[in-house]
This record gives C-alpha cells, sequence and structure tokens, in this order.
C-alpha cells in the first residue's frame, strides 16, 4: 500500500471550537473551504478521519453559519447514531494537549472520503486509500454492464 506525508496533501487550517449546550470540543472548518458535493469536504458525507494512525469517522454539517464535526466515532454507525459510541476527538485533544479555540491540521488525503487531523507542530504518514467508494461502485456497475 502506498503511503503519503501530510507535508505532501493540502492541508486545511480548522479550529477546535465548543458546540452545544455543553460546549462539546468540534472541529470546525474556515469559510472558505468549499463544502459543496464535490469540495475539498462535502458537508453532510460521513467521511474517514485519520488520529494517529487509526482511522475513524466523522461528518462535517452546517452549524450556526460554520461548518463543523461534532464527533469522531469508531464506525460509520456511529456517526449517524452518536449516542451509541464514545466520541474519539475528546480523547485526541487531551493526549495532545489541545483545548477549545487552538488550530489544527486538516490534511485531505482523498477529497470527499479521507482526511488526517494532526495537532500543529506534528506531522503524518497516512496510508493512501486503494480505492474510494465511487471507485468501487464504478467498478460494479460496470461489471453489472458486461464490462470488464
Amino acid at each position: 500500500m502506498d503511503r503519503v506525508r501530510s507535508e505532501t496533501l493540502q492541508t486545511i487550517d480548522a479550529s477546535l471550537v465548543g458546540h452545544g449546550a455543553i460546549d462539546r470540543p468540534a472541529i470546525e472548518l474556515p469559510d472558505d473551504v468549499d463544502t459543496g458535493t464535490d469540495g475539498d469536504v462535502p458537508a453532510g458525507e460521513v467521511v474517514r478521519l485519520v488520529l494517529d494512525g487509526d482511522t475513524r469517522h466523522c461528518r462535517f454539517e452546517a452549524y450556526g453559519g460554520g461548518t463543523r464535526a461534532t464527533g469522531v466515532f469508531d464506525t460509520p454507525d456511529l456517526v449517524r447514531s452518536p449516542g451509541d459510541g464514545e466520541n474519539r476527538l475528546r480523547e485526541w485533544i487531551d493526549e495532545h494537549g489541545l483545548s477549545v479555540g487552538r488550530t489544527v491540521h486538516l490534511d485531505v488525503i482523498e477529497a470527499g472520503f479521507s482526511y488526517g487531523l494532526r495537532a500543529p507542530g506534528d506531522s503524518a504518514v497516512y496510508d493512501a486509500p486503494a480505492s474510494s467508494p465511487d471507485d468501487s461502485l464504478a467498478s460494479i456497475a460496470e461489471q453489472l454492464d458486461g464490462g470488464e
């Protein structure tokens, strides 16, 4: 499997913000990030998020004028039902000595599919995805149509 260094990827400087009545930590994207369907970080889609080498999942959504991921979970299903699983974002923030108000780096491994989160000053090496879900679905459709 190919590996990619964070220094070679597009990096978005996001912010840790408080969210909701109890100020749970969330990752907020800057206003200039394209969150459309084909954008750098599509809002409303469950995506992979690598934290310290572990693949987790999150969803960026519009909240109060900004776009935020309010939780990071072990599986896509837990993103859709956040009360059923542990939010790994708080644990990651604590392990890195970060707090609300700090900048974090969101690396775009594959737009619309896979991202990495780093603390300021850290670098990372990620596994490059072998294929995105769109590639896999296209391959299945091609096989059903009688193609290779």
